[in-house]
């Protein structure tokens, strides 16, 4: 194979090669596709540059011809083909251009559809056509996963500049997120992108961070050095392109095999033709930056799994292809919806472990969190979200393990015919059963059941604590969910669970003490804490914005002398402008001194900096300087985010709340609960907080030049 040669100049060398190229006769397929493909990159490099209008003009005529030879009916023209022939404007009219279909090329659509925009023509795409697609970005042409997520750039530019549009697709800014998201999870930690042909993954980041006016001043000057030692010291061919070649048996067919079922060829690209294409657009648009800079604080990070080469890396390409599309509703309460495949729960739960560290989880800790999942069956889980509890203080190295049955998830009936052996509720499908009276059975009040098992101790069989929140039903008899409400749903579910007198008794006369309490503020859940001693009764109130309405609810349950223990607390949850969900224990002696504050961020400050800003506080502040872990802090900052563990998908992590206890004589301690769901994208969701964006430089004209 004939090394690259060593041309650091690369809009000299663009012209060099598509001269080359032009004296070359058009190769026939699956070849031809791979040239044109070449051969219209270089086009659009050399448009712009001032040394080659005649070169561009010539290769604009070939290219043209090459069109008419070969797709002599709008049925026969490549969506592939035509898409990068239409960079440099040439091509069939735009009327008989391919369409949109389940099935398609996404990357090649989405430069057709920039090309109509361009011309001004009616949009056919939009953004949430795109992310129902996420798993098929890559295409089934390209070998670089960059390719789709710089085309689709592409196209979410010029989609912005139609503001009737852009304003009213509520899925844009999604993504636009993810889309950055997806370059940032292509990025080495020693630098640089990709782990493969590192010039057309460092110039297609460029390309893609310019069209979302997100590449600024650093990320262009680092990104163009490296691009010029690629050029300079790496003469390794590329692998643009790969392709499908039909079995010569299944010429005659009038049913051919899907193309995920041919056998795949490889484009190797000896002369490096469209990463120096690519290069010299690059380094052109680094050029064009000047100082400007673009910050954007997202801590959700995004991991996909990547080809070591070109090889693997088809490979992962085409799971999305051969994936087959969704069913026609994703409606969890739809009986008829067919359930995602799904990583398994062992795989998410260790996977996540890992990346927590040492710092948070002890050998010990890991053990005791994998064997009391190895006891949790995949069947009651279902899709539902799983959660971890860690300390972040020191001195504590419990992991909690706690999963959900809920309505929506469609779990909540799970347990009626198998219940779980591992917890005390053997008779979870008394909850179903009708009382006397007419009354609705205890199932319809309650809209989730959670599941916290308590790991401080080696002890599996201790049962876990088991909340639970009000339904509609619930709520429709009830509007505010305030003490008296919460004490008759206590009396009716402990009342279903036929538990032993020696444990109902206690509970029924401790749900009396929650009626009995003299406040009207509303609850969002309750548990009973089945791991404790006394198995008390927690309260879960929903979350108070303001620190005058915190104190004024602790001093109606009678915690008001707990003040001088809770204010730092308060403080430092209020100077972070977040609201805090006060909890507390009850049991027969009354409110149990011990107070939990969970804190929730407000909607423009992201989770991560939130949390970090009133744990610093705390620190700083010296009121829990002896327990806070600054190294488990630093774990927490970085949990969040999405990363691919197999076909079937991957684990989404992130930080539901951090819990605050103070009691006395202790200094404060500090928990964060993390929600993992196992799916098969990643959040759509665009982050929270500080968004700048910067004006794209001009790189490809705008105006239909065919």
């Amino acid at each position: 194979m004939t090394a690259a040669p060593m041309l650091p100049d690369p809009d000299a060398a663009v012209i060099t090669l598509a001269d080359a190229m032009l004296a070359t006769p058009v190769p026939p397929r699956p070849e031809r596709s791979a040239f044109l493909g070449s051969l219209a990159l270089l086009g659009a490099a050399l448009d712009g540059l001032d040394a080659a209008p005649g070169t561009l003009d010539r290769l604009r005529v070939g290219l043209a011809a090459s069109c008419r030879v070969n797709a002599p009916t709008p049925g026969s023209l490549d969506p592939f083909e035509a898409a990068l022939t239409r960079l440099v404007g040439v091509g069939v009219p735009f009327d008989r251009l391919p369409t949109a279909h389940p099935d398609a090329d996404v990357p090649s659509l989405a430069l057709l559809e920039s090309h109509r925009l361009d011309a001004d023509l009616v949009p056919e795409l939009d953004a949430a056509w795109f992310l129902r697609r996420f798993r098929r970005w890559s295409g089934r042409r390209f070998v670089s996963p960059l390719f789709g997520v710089w085309t689709i750039a592409r196209w979410s530019r010029r989609f912005e500049r139609r503001p009737a549009e852009s304003a009213a697709d509520e899925h844009h800014e999604r993504l636009r997120t993810t889309l950055l998201r997806m370059i940032e999870a292509h990025r080495r930690p020693e630098g640089g992108v990709g782990r493969f042909d590192p010039l057309i993954h460092e110039s297609l980041a460029v390309l893609a961070l310019d069209d979302l006016g997100m590449l600024g001043a650093t990320v262009a000057r680092d990104a163009a050095t490296r691009i010029r030692s690629v050029l300079r010291d790496d003469p390794t061919p590329e692998t643009p392109f790969h392709s499908s070649r039909p079995n010569p048996e299944d010429a005659g067919s009038s049913d051919p095999p899907p193309a995920r079922e041919r056998p795949l060829v490889l484009h190797v690209d000896p002369e490096r033709r469209v990463g120096t294409a690519l290069a010299s657009l690059a380094l052109r648009t680094s050029r064009s930056v000047g100082d400007r800079a673009a910050t954007r604080r997202d801590p959700y990070r995004v991991e996909c799994r990547t080809g070591a080469d070109a090889a693997e890396q088809v490979r992962l390409n085409l799971r999305g292809v051969a994936t087959p599309g969704g069913p026609a509703t994703t409606d969890p309460g739809d009986p008829f919806v067919t359930p995602r495949p799904r990583i398994g729960l062992d795989l998410a739960i260790r996977d996540t472990l890992a990346r927590l560290g040492p710092a948070i989880v002890s050998p010990r800790a890991a053990t005791r969190v994998l064997d009391a999942v190895a006891g949790i069956r995949e069947a009651h889980v279902k899709g539902a979200t799983v959660g971890l509890e860690f300390r972040l203080h020191r001195g504590d190295d419990t992991v909690d393990v706690a999963w959900c049955l809920r309505r929506r998830d469609r779990n909540l009936t799970a347990l009626l015919d198998d219940p779980d052996p591992n917890s005390r509720f053997r008779h979870l499908a008394r909850l179903w059963n009708l009382p006397p009276g007419g009354e609705p059975p205890p199932i319809a009040f309650l809209e989730s059941i959670w599941f916290e098992h308590d790991l401080h101790h080696d002890d599996a069989s201790v049962p876990p604590a088991f909340f639970f929140g009000p339904s509609a039903t619930q709520l429709a008899h009830t509007p505010r969910y305030e003490v008296g409400a919460v004490a008759v749903n206590l009396h009716r579910v402990v009342a279903a669970l036929d538990l032993d007198a020696a444990i109902a008794d206690p509970l029924h006369r401790i749900a009396d003490r929650v009626a009995a309490l003299p406040t009207t503020r509303t609850l969002f859940q309750t548990g009973v804490m089945f791991s404790r001693s006394a198995a008390p009764i927690r309260l879960c109130f929903r979350p108070i914005p303001d620190r005058d309405g915190v104190e004024e609810l602790l001093g109606d349950l009678g915690a008001g002398g707990e003040r001088a223990r809770t204010r730092p607390v308060l403080d430092a949850i209020t100077a972070a402008e977040g609201r805090a969900a006060i909890c507390v224990d009850v049991t027969l002696d009354g409110v149990h001194p011990r107070i939990g504050f969970e804190t929730y961020p407000p909607v423009h400050i992201a989770s991560t900096d939130f949390h970090g800003s009133v744990l610093d506080r705390l620190s700083r502040d010296g009121t829990a300087d002896a327990m806070i872990d600054p190294a488990r802090v630093e774990s927490l900052r970085r949990i969040e985010g999405w990363t691919e563990l197999s076909d079937a998908g991957g684990c989404h992590r992130t930080i539901n709340h951090v819990k605050y206890v103070t009691r006395p004589h202790r200094p404060v301690e500090a928990k964060a609960y993390l929600a993992l769901s196992r799916r098969p994208t990643p959040d759509f969701t665009p982050p929270r907080g500080h968004d700048e964006r910067v004006a794209p430089g001009p790189r490809f004209r705008d105006a239909d030049r065919s």
